[in-house]
This record gives C-alpha cells, structure tokens and sequence, in this order.
C-alpha cells in the first residue's frame, strides 16, 4: 500500500501498513493526528501523533511519525526508498544512533505503477530543529556534520558490497555529465554577461570545471576506488539540529561519489566567509580523523584535503547544471560564487591540470 495523500493517513490504513511491516501484531491504530504538516514542490509532509487500542503496541511502534509523500517521481521516489531499505539499515546496526546521522526509518515504499512513494520516520522535531537561515551555526554543530558524514562515507568506503547496491558509471556516462554542464554553461554565461555579473576570473574557473575531470576522479569514479555513497545535497536546511547531535534528511539525491563532495558543498558554498576561512581545514581535518577511526585505510590528510580542494569544483559545476535565471532574485546564486571565491583561495584550477 502506497499513500498518495496526508488524507489516506486513516487509523485503518495505518494498521495495516504497519502490520505489513511487522511493526504491529494483533494491535490497531486508533487515530493519527497531524500536529503539524506543510506542502512542497515535492510533496507533503507532516507529523502524526499516533494512538494505539492496546499500550503494549509502543513497546515496538512509534508514537509520533514524521510522514513525507513524494509527488509522483520514479527516480527521486525510488532512489529515497531505496535508501531507507538497503544502504541504512547496516549501518544502523554498526554505529550508535548518536553518531550516525540518519532519522530511524518504520516503513518506506514506493510503486512503480504510479511513481508515489512514502517514507515513514521517527518524529524528531521535539529535539531536533532545522537551521535558522539569520544565524550562523555553531562551531559545535559545524564540527558533528564532518563527523556524522565521516561515519557515513566510511561504512561504505571501497565496501565490496557497494556496487550490490550502485552501479558504477561508464565512461559515456561522465563524458555526458560534462556535455550538460557545458550546455548549461552557455545559457548561464549569456545571461550573466549581460547582467556585468560574471568577471573574467570568474568564466575561467567555471570553463575549466565544466569542462575536465579534477585530479584523479574520473579514474576512481570507474574503477570504484576510494568512492563511496555521499548524499549529494548537503545544504545546511537538509540538516537536523539537536543540542549534541546532527540528523541528515532528504535522501533522494545519494549516489557514490568522493566523500569530500559532502563536504565542500556544505562548507564552501554555504559557511559564512569568516568561518571558511578559519575553520575549513580544521573540519575538514576533523572529517578526516573520523575516516581514519573508522578503518578507512592507504589514504594519506593530503589526499584527502586535494579530493576537498577538487571537490569545490565538482560542485560548481552541480550548481550551474541546475542554474535558472530566477537564482538572482531570491540569492541562491551566492552559493556559487563562494564556492568559486574559496576554490580561487585554494587554488583548486591546479587540480584540474
């Protein structure tokens, strides 16, 4: 059963779900009332507060549910479900839930048939808030991401499981990649050049990541050495924020990649100036040390600050494949012209030789 709506969410649906799923046994859902809810681009969402006929059902079912239902998309529906059923649950069993930042998952399922699909988690918003986009976040909150990614990456680091559950790309397919960041490129660059917005230093650096593969990765991308599964939208609003604790949500966008890719999208297009400046090698230090104590092996700090340094590229170029000319009334541009001033200070075009 897939639910399509908030208003499916019925006591008696519910049950059934949650038996199918050997959450609930002979026990039933007796109400599931919305505490909070909102619609997205990409679908609903919503806290349910949840009641059951027997007390003895909240030894194994949850009391509060977050609920998100996906808008009818057979890549990013399927590609979330997906998550939630293959790539977290081993991790869940190795890592303490303090130090793994992924929302416990009660049922994810999507159809094939109509593109719905639904993702039921733990409802943490008691604890946890998202970022406040008027302030920045705290160096503790800064340093428990780099470790949380850290845990993350280094489960399914050159795992021999890992293309059980991936594919890795082919050649035609990365070529691919930069023939659409190249063509989106052009329409950027037009746009821009008649606005005086894009310098000379600027175009460079933007025609050279659009158009090579930085320092080693093409050749790891296809031979699946020192990649591993990253989230791939790692803005600060995909985070949840408690007192000692960070949770990563919206998993629709995982694939395998370079870890550092996580990192340089949250840091260097997102960290205010000031803490970029003076923090980016700590946490990407502190990133580092986490991979290291988790038995991530024969990669050296230098290897890892270069990936770091190459990576702001790759996520330019991100930026500019999804660049619409609507990006300059609301700011998100910004994004793309820190990571360019951070790749200019760190010298990233020298990996792109």
């Amino acid at each position: 059963m897939v639910f399509a709506r908030l208003e499916d969410v019925t006591p008696e649906r519910l049950t059934l779900v949650f038996k199918e799923h050997g959450i609930l046994t002979t026990q039933k859902v007796t109400m599931a009332r919305a505490l909070d809810s909102s619609v997205t681009d990409e679908g609903t969402r919503a806290s349910l507060l949840v009641h059951y006929d027997d007390v003895r059902a909240l030894k194994n079912a949850p009391r509060r549910i977050f609920i998100k239902i996906n808008k009818p998309n057979a890549e990013w529906g399927a590609k979330e479900v997906r998550f939630y059923r293959e790539i977290a649950p081993p991790m869940f069993r190795r890592y303490r839930p303090q130090d793994f930042p992924v929302i416990p998952c009660h049922v994810a399922e999507y159809d094939p048939d109509t593109g719905y699909s639904f993702v039921i988690l733990d409802d943490i918003s008691e604890h946890f808030k998202p970022a406040r986009n008027d302030q920045p976040l705290s160096q503790f909150h800064y340093e428990k991401v780099m470790e949380g990614l850290g845990h993350l990456h280094a489960f399914w680091w050159n795992d021999e499981h890992l293309t059980h559950h991936i594919d890795l790309p082919t050649a035609d397919a990365l070529d691919s990649q930069l023939e659409a960041y190249q063509a989106s490129y052009e329409v950027f660059k037009a746009h821009m050049r008649d606005l005086g917005r894009l310098g000379l230093g600027q175009q460079q650096i933007l025609e050279t990541v659009i158009s090579k593969w930085p320092h080693n990765f093409r050749e790891r991308l296809l031979t699946g050495k020192d990649v591993t599964i990253i989230h791939r939208d790692t803005h600060p609003n995909n985070f949840m924020y408690a007192p000692r604790e960070v949770k990563i949500v919206d998993w629709q966008s995982w694939r395998l990649g370079m870890g550092t890719t996580d990192l340089a999208y949250f840091i260097a297009c997102f960290a205010p100036d000031n803490i970029r400046k003076f923090q980016e090698k700590r946490l990407v230090q502190r990133y580092y040390d986490t991979l290291l104590r988790l038995g991530v092996k024969k990669y050296t700090w230098d290897d890892c600050w270069n990936d770091y340094r190459a990576s702001i590229g790759r996520c330019i170029a991100f930026l500019l494949n999804a660049w619409t000319p609507n990006w300059l009334r609301d700011d998100r541009w910004l994004r793309g012209e820190r990571a360019i001033k951070a790749f200019e200070e760190l010298d990233g075009m020298s990996l792109y030789g």
